[in-house]
């Protein structure tokens, strides 16, 4: 047997059996944290699969420490990450990890991603698939550019961990002329077939309606989420200052095509519906 082989494979059993010094002296020896076994059917593929699995949080945070991804998967099944977000004992571990991980910052004029304290922000791990990812990242680009011509000072973030749904795109920003802040939160929704799942009138405005991307009880959820932020004592980056003294805007952005009541008002300022059909 190849011996890169043959470290890996011990150190599934170690895993396994919960052996955390011989855990330790494979990956030190050489083991792959990181291997992938192609031929689970359970999905329980790598490492780090296993140790969620044994619920062992010792195993987790040694497998982190070396480099463990958290987010692979094959097929149809779930990433640790997912798995972890379900165990009350291991989530917590996960979380720990994604806190003390370097976090990235893109401050004005800066060409490349820093590391700095300044503007730095915590990052939740990504969930969208390569689609809504191509998504986000030609939105980012397209606010950088603008933001860049306009001459503005900004902070710019994707993922930004703890404050919900409106996460995938941050900004914050003051262009020339502005007396205060403008903190923009983005939730982009990609589709592959804007025709599919259009987004109807209930899913928007319905206050009864609890669950779904577009619904108003989420999104104000997400809304308290975002305020708690501030106020925390934070020195730069998004948070900083008051929410009160600044202009904030959430924003819903999606290529999914909608069929809903648009709203408007009569001499009355009564509220009138009419049905915009869209096909």
């Amino acid at each position: 047997m190849d011996p890169q082989v043959r470290k890996n494979n011990l150190l599934m059993f170690a895993i396994e059996d919960q052996d955390h010094t011989e855990i330790n002296r494979l990956l030190t020896n050489g083991a792959d944290p990181n291997f992938v076994d192609a031929n689970c059917t359970n999905g329980l593929c790598t490492p780090l699969h296993i140790a969620v699995a044994e619920c062992d949080p010792k195993s987790v945070k040694i497998l982190l420490r070396w480099g463990a991804k958290f987010d692979t998967k094959l097929r149809n099944h779930k990433s640790p990450w997912e798995l972890a977000k379900s165990d009350f004992q291991i989530r917590p571990i996960f979380e720990e990890h994604f806190r003390c991980t370097p976090r990235l910052s893109v401050a004005k004029n800066s060409s490349n991603p820093t590391t700095s304290s300044e503007g730095e922000y915590h990052r939740r791990p990504g969930s969208a698939g390569i689609s809504g990812q191509l998504y986000e990242a030609r939105l980012m680009a397209l606010v950088y550019l603008r933001l860049e011509r306009l001459g503005c000072q900004f902070y710019l973030g994707s993922n930004v961990d703890g404050i919900g749904n409106f996460d995938d795109l941050v900004v914050r920003y003051r262009c020339e002329g502005a007396d205060r802040d403008t903190l923009l939160f983005v939730q982009a929704k990609h589709r592959e077939d804007p025709d599919k799942n259009k987004i109807k009138f209930a899913a928007v405005e319905d206050v009864t309606c609890e669950k779904g991307d577009f619904s108003v009880h989420t999104n104000f959820k997400n809304y308290l989420m975002i305020r708690e932020q501030f106020g925390r004592d934070r020195s730069g980056g998004f948070f900083e200052g008051n929410f009160e003294d600044l202009d904030v805007e959430l924003v819903l952005y999606t290529s999914a095509k909608y069929e809903y009541t648009l709203p408007y008002l009569d001499a009355n300022e009564v509220r009138i519906y009419h049905v915009n059909y869209i096909g």
